[in-house]
């Protein structure tokens, strides 16, 4: 289309409302991600409140902590599978300085 209106961001840097916004284009900071320390270790994590579990890559637990052993895996919600290697339980997690 030619005409300006249908371009994302009006020259004014205005949000154009006809237009339906992934969360990883929106012109500011991602409010799904916040600083998070787990075991320790500060991270950037996703809230997904609709999860019925939380999954860590295995470099983000020290060598210090014991996992369960588990193998097997889980559907995400775009459908692919997800290999799980452990489960861990009772782990220490701080957002904004609260456990």
């Amino acid at each position: 289309m030619s005409d300006d209106t249908s371009l994302e961001e009006h020259n004014d840097g205005q949000i154009n409302n006809d237009f339906i916004y992934t969360v990883s284009s929106l012109p500011f900071n991602n409010p799904f991600f916040i600083t998070a320390t787990l075991i320790g270790r500060k991270h950037r994590a996703l809230i997904d409140t609709g999860a019925d579990l939380s999954i860590v890559h295995q470099s983000m637990i020290p060598s210090t902590v014991t996992t369960t052993n588990f193998i097997g895996n889980e559907c995400s919600a775009c459908e692919n599978r997800l290999n799980i290697q452990g489960h861990l339980t009772n782990v220490k997690l701080t957002i904004n300085k609260k456990a």
